[in-house]
């Protein structure tokens, strides 16, 4: 068309309507160029908003893993210490009673008691008084 416009440079109407002619046709050419790439250009974002959606997905999947791991260990974290706290108290418990058996040295009976019992009578109530102050 282009051609045709400078052939027809000699012939004044003849050039105005060749002109005019590849006027309307620019417009359209250009248009279906500005389409074409744009259209390359959006499809490229496309594909990297997929992908960086995928990977969100995939991320979030592993966090919903990963705190239905959580919520299932600290129930068997709180089942343990439920258990120790029992143990712990049966334990207080059976050292009240052997602390409240022994009483002092009249109350024993003929065992012989030296220092070192008594230290480790002492011992005993400090830990039961430890496990009470645990336990409350």
């Amino acid at each position: 068309m282009m051609y045709l416009t400078y052939v027809q440079v000699e012939n004044l109407d003849k050039y105005n309507r060749t002109k005019d002619l590849l006027m309307i046709i620019n417009g359209f050419v250009g248009i279906v160029i500005g389409y074409y790439f744009n259209r390359v250009s959006t499809e490229v974002r496309a594909e990297k908003a997929e992908s960086a959606a995928r990977t969100a997905n995939e991320t979030a999947q592993g966090a919903i893993a990963g705190q239905k791991n959580a919520v299932e260990e600290k129930k068997v974290a709180s089942e343990a210490a439920s258990s120790t706290k029992s143990e712990l108290r049966n334990l207080a418990s059976a050292a009240q009673a052997l602390l409240a058996n022994s009483g002092d040295q009249q109350t024993r009976g003929a065992s012989v008691t030296t220092r070192g019992d008594e230290d480790h009578i002492n011992a005993l109530r400090d830990a039961v008084e430890s496990a009470e102050r645990i336990l409350s």
